[in-house]
């Protein structure tokens, strides 16, 4: 018996030659991160940008009405209700200048409100299945004498999965006798890898026979090589 999760851990898989950094896939981090990052984040920017447009209307002396001169903090809060369209109406425009930053105040507001709207409605409509993982997969007596590598997935929500899909693999480092290392992938054929209704539990079992990339050297044999780094081996499910 073995902990799976614990040869995930050891798997470290360095990129090199790509550009992009944390944020390279802004939608991709948008639909990923959790919804306190996204807030936080969305109200941080938003104040930036208003705080922007606050220093712009300091360039011009006196160029809001009813707000004190060189007033950073009323010059924020009148980009404030400029972008958010509240207005009302005790902080004005006073010169032509401060109107023309009012303007791109106020278009800058609508985008940025368009889009941290679309990408909150994208990721709450977004469909998120929940699947749990047993926290141990076995090595079994399966029939005719052979052994089997059986692990349980469960439905964690109340509706039923139709047509549900696994596939099982294996990364082995290339041990070939060659100067070019590279990781390769094995599938891990499944007793049954289609399930019509995927309601409560599934059991997933691969026969450990002669095609199996397991057949031969024993599960303990496996934890061994990759402890020992002979072998670079981790579970895919």
């Amino acid at each position: 018996m073995f902990n799976p999760k614990s040869l995930d851990s050891n798997l470290r898989i360095k990129q090199i030659g790509i550009a992009r950094g944390y944020f390279g896939d802004f939608y991709h981090w948008v639909m990923a991160a959790p919804w306190w990052q996204l807030v936080a984040a969305a109200s941080l920017l938003y104040m930036c940008v208003n705080a922007s447009f606050a220093t712009l209307y300091l360039l011009e002396t006196d160029s809001s009405l009813n707000a004190r001169p060189g007033s950073f903090v009323e010059a924020f809060v009148f980009s404030f209700q400029t972008s958010t369209t509240i207005g009302y109406g005790f902080l004005l425009p006073k010169t032509p200048y401060a109107h023309v930053v009012v303007m791109f105040d106020v278009i800058i507001g609508i985008l940025y409100v368009a889009v941290v709207t679309g990408l909150a409605f994208a990721k709450f409509a977004r469909p998120r299945p929940r699947v749990l993982f047993s926290n141990k997969a076995l090595s079994v007596d399966y029939e005719d004498g052979l052994k089997a590598l059986v692990f349980r997935v469960a439905n964690g929500r109340s509706t039923q999965v139709v047509n549900a899909g696994v596939t099982m693999g294996l990364i082995r480092k290339n041990l070939a006798a060659t100067t070019h290392i590279a990781r390769r992938m094995q599938e891990l054929r499944l007793v049954t890898n289609q399930s019509p209704f995927f309601a409560l539990s599934w059991g997933i079992v691969h026969v450990i026979q002669e095609r199996s990339p397991l057949y031969g050297p024993s599960m303990e044999q496996i934890i061994e090589d990759k402890r020992t780094r002979s072998g670079d081996i981790c579970w895919h499910r």
